[in-house]
């Protein structure tokens, strides 16, 4: 006969959240967030003296060689942030990596404030392009420090917090540059520029010795020498289970249409509804504003519900209704302000869910290889993007209804291509689970070795890679 006073159900172990390694944790965060501070404060350091800059270096420049500031920058990640991710991997190691990525940012806002020191363009353009080669390197390395201290606890919301960081880095600069360099000159407003990137390699030599501490520290608790990490092929890469390439689809897409968007949106905007351009750079500037508060809240939403597959799916779905909107809805002045904020909403959603979702879909040791494609796949879109909307404009004489249609295209693509995650992601859930599954099987993953590299598509797949 059944003891009656036996439980039907039995009853859930809830772990005891440790407050003090919270602390530790997020402590860290704050300086994984300080290790990009100074390349997302110098990124825009051009657009913050433009116009002045064009008439300030000797001879003046053109629209097109300003534009190189920014091209020197990107076309080269196109490939180099993949490279970046490989070498974090394999090669120099997280810490190592985002040491020397530091360093290769700090020289190039060197060399370029020794061009406006100078008024030479071509070493300031050369100093670009140093930059570029560390700048998203660094922002990976910095993903996979991020996923590595908070893999299985408060991963989305780390990650939210590193973006809305980002932001704070590019808002200061638009508004401190300007200053600087109007009240005392333009080298001044570029050496604060490298006192910032100098700052941020500082931080990342600390991290460094503090990661360092923590694995040998957790290594002495376990009782287990550290063991170095299976090598990484590069015929691993394509491995990776389908949902991580339609991710790579949705994050070239998804940004174009909002980045390349922002970059044309003054001119769509006071040219469609016929407003000045102030007005139209106070709405075009509503998504960053937005995302700056709204991205930590959504992060932590989204690490407390989990279902990360269906908040992108919101996400991209929330963006394809805005550049509809914007296509086609012209008749009131209130349609610009209710898109743009929405986009704002959009933006924290979709990076509060998918860049964690890279860290449930592969083994930790990928993790700087996959970020690395990511930031790569993006920079090749951001710099072909501009061209094929600058080639559009021009062929319709200019006509703004045609550069949306372009966006609107790349938000239901990245709509599209959630859809599909979603569906696919039934067969063997991963990245629509709820947020406590997801921290549990997080956990079991951490605990288990990782012994061997990838042999077939299967291995990633398995419970262990989650």
């Amino acid at each position: 006969m059944e003891d009656p006073t036996r439980p039907l159900i039995a009853p859930v172990k809830v772990e005891r959240y440790d407050i003090k390694a919270a602390v530790i944790r997020f402590s860290v965060l704050a300086m994984i967030c300080f290790t990009t501070f100074g390349s997302y404060y110098v990124y825009d350091m051009p657009g913050a003296l433009f116009p002045q800059i064009k008439t300030y270096f000797k001879p003046p420049i053109s629209d097109v060689d300003y534009g190189w500031l920014y091209s020197i920058y990107s076309w080269p990640n196109g490939v180099m942030a993949m490279c970046g991710g490989f070498l974090v991997d394999r090669v120099f190691g997280i810490r190592l990596g985002s040491v020397i990525f530091a360093t290769i940012v700090a020289v190039g806002q060197v060399l370029f404030t020794l061009g406006i020191y100078l008024e030479n363009y071509w070493l300031a353009l050369a100093g670009r392009f140093v930059f570029g080669l560390g700048g998203e390197s660094l922002a990976v390395s910095q993903s996979a420090y991020t996923a590595k201290w908070f893999f299985g606890k408060e991963l989305e919301l780390a990650f939210a917090i590193t973006l809305s960081f980002s932001r704070i880095g590019s808002a200061v600069n638009l508004n401190v540059t300007p200053r600087v360099a109007q009240d005392l000159s333009f080298s001044w407003a570029a050496i604060l520029g490298a006192i910032f990137c100098l700052f941020s390699l500082v931080d990342a030599i600390a991290l460094a010795f503090i990661d360092r501490w923590m694995d040998r520290k957790q290594a002495a608790e376990s009782k287990k020498e550290e063991e170095a990490s299976p090598p990484i092929h590069p015929r691993d890469i394509l491995k990776f289970p389908l949902p991580v390439w339609l991710i790579y689809i949705v994050v070239v897409s998804f940004y174009v249409s909002v980045f390349t968007y922002i970059s044309y949106g003054k001119g769509i905007i006071s040219g469609i509804w016929l407003i000045g351009d102030g007005l139209a750079g106070t709405i075009i500037g509503l998504p960053y504003t937005i995302s700056s508060g709204a991205s930590p809240i959504f992060g932590a939403i989204v690490n407390v519900v989990g279902r990360n597959v269906l908040w992108m799916t919101i996400a991209t779905g929330a963006q394809t209704c805005v550049h509809a909107l914007l296509a086609f809805i012209h008749t009131t002045i209130v349609i610009p302000w209710l898109a743009n904020v929405i986009m704002g909403l959009a933006y924290s959603a979709l990076a509060a869910s998918l860049w964690p979702s890279l860290a449930l879909l592969l083994p930790r040791r990928f993790l700087g290889t996959a970020y690395g494609i990511a930031f790569s796949l993006q920079n090749v879109g951001l710099a072909a993007a501009p061209l094929v909307v600058g080639a559009v404009l021009k062929a319709t004489n200019n006509e703004q209804r045609y550069a949306e249609f372009i966006f609107l295209g790349c938000a239901a693509l990245s709509c599209g291509m959630c859809v599909i995650i979603f569906l696919y992601d039934r067969r063997n859930p991963k990245l629509n689970l709820s947020g406590f599954e997801i921290r549990r099987r997080a956990k079991a993953a951490k605990e288990a070795e990782e012994r061997t590299p990838l042999a077939d598509e299967d291995s990633i797949n398995s419970e262990e890679a989650i």
